[in-house]
């Protein structure tokens, strides 16, 4: 330790056998997202898929779109029925899951606004950026640039919804688990209620009369061409 606390020299400088170094250069993606502490339903749900994680804590970098608990009491709340079912299916969760992860590190600075990368889930994700405010399919990122060493987070309030499993199909009381055939469709940024009953065609009573007397009149006809040869 060297002391410079000299007349003139207000200051002291203390010599160290290492370099200091930030949390996030010691910390991975979930370590990182531990330590903040509102992120608690994503590392839940992530723990159930080791490939995700094996992904979040390796040495290449990502970027994850991370829904924080707030995004999935929305959901929740909003959408009980989808919520129960992404939990409940392990394919549709890890398929939403990876909606939120893209290959490669982008920070803000590096984000073009209208660019489109591709979410591990194979959704096509569509980022904007206005100054420093980013927005990933509409969603806007609360915040940006929390750093790790194999990657970076940016923080969302709500989750996104993919277009294999879109919240408003899996929310409708006849939901079937199928994905859709369009992974790379653009998915809603965000639904806010259930569509609308779609109006349908039935056939009244009438309607089945007049096919009978049709039918009658051209079965008459035929046997009296019949007669006739």
């Amino acid at each position: 330790r060297v002391n410079l606390d000299a007349p003139g020299n207000p200051g002291v400088v203390h010599g160290i056998d290492a370099v200091l170094l930030p949390s996030f250069a010691t910390h991975n993606i979930v370590q990182v997202a531990t330590a903040a502490g509102a992120f608690n339903t994503l590392l839940a749900q992530a723990t159930k898929f080791p490939a995700i994680v094996s992904i979040l804590t390796g040495t290449a970098g990502y970027t994850l779109f991370a829904p924080n608990d707030v995004a999935f009491t929305k959901l929740e709340t909003n959408f009980p029925k989808a919520f129960a079912t992404i939990l409940a299916n392990n394919t549709i969760l890890e398929t939403i899951l990876k909606a939120h992860v893209v290959a490669g590190v982008k920070t803000v600075e590096q984000i073009t606004s209208g660019e489109k990368v591709d979410a591990l889930s194979m959704d096509e994700l569509t980022l904007t950026k206005a100054g420093d405010v980013v927005t990933v399919n509409g969603l806007t990122v609360a915040t940006g640039d929390v750093l790790a060493n194999n990657g970076v987070i940016h923080v969302l309030e709500d989750v996104i919804d993919s277009a294999m499993f879109p919240v408003s199909a899996l929310n409708e009381p006849d939901a079937t688990m199928a994905p859709s055939t369009s992974p790379s469709a653009a998915p809603s940024p965000a639904v806010t209620s259930a569509p609308t009953d779609m109006p349908t065609a039935a056939p009244t009573s009438d309607a089945f009369r007049m096919v009978n007397v049709v039918e009658l009149i051209g079965l008459a006809g035929a046997i009296a061409g019949m007669l006739m040869l």
